[in-house]
């Protein structure tokens, strides 16, 4: 099966008071963190970010959102819509505690007919979304509907994980005291 890398660096980060796919954990930005994880999948990553951000220093491709301002659900249907017909391995550029292990598990784990594949109870990302849900994700857009969590709930194909991994492996970076935490 193939996949496609995706990181998705789109959201306002009003939580956390600038731009937090910048922020430096452990040497690195938050974003450069999570291109080099599907990196190191051979995956050739790719971004998808809010038009209004420059990620130029970045060694991959940076795409501009088609619908900005709709959150994970608008990046999914960029994703969707540049990559058809492609699994979509999607991760979020503020979880600076992924591993390629649980990257990998995640692939191996998808199967063919499967729309999406995430890790449970209620994680989105990391996820596999197929590129076929492109008209449903719309379907969301068009009701300005942008919950992750109710557009995973209505998938009828979707296959969830049970993560037996320390919880802190999902933590969202979304404050500043977040990576003061974390950066043990």
């Amino acid at each position: 099966m193939n996949f496609k890398g995706i990181v998705f660096a789109g959201g306002k980060s009003s939580r956390f008071g600038e731009d937090k796919a910048l922020a430096k954990w452990r040497g690195k930005t938050l974003l450069e963190i999570a291109v080099n994880l599907l990196g190191g999948l051979c995956l050739d990553p790719v971004v998808i970010a809010n038009p209004s951000r420059n990620y130029s220093f970045l060694p991959c491709a940076v795409i501009d959102d088609l619908i900005p301002e709709k959150g994970p659900l608008g990046g999914l249907y960029t994703a969707c819509s540049v990559f058809p017909g492609t699994r979509l391995l999607i991760l979020t550029c503020d979880m600076p505690f992924l591993t390629e292990e649980i990257l990998r598990e995640l692939m191996e784990k998808h199967r063919s007919f499967d729309e999406v594949t995430v890790f449970g109870p209620a994680q989105p990302f990391p996820g596999i979304y197929s590129a076929y849900l492109k008209s449903t994700v719309q379907d969301y857009l068009e009701l300005d509907c942008l919950s992750m969590k109710l557009f995973l709930t209505n998938i009828r194909d979707k296959r969830v994980l049970r993560a037996e991994l320390d919880s802190q492996v999902f933590k969202n970076v979304n404050h500043r005291e977040d990576l003061s935490l974390t950066a043990g």
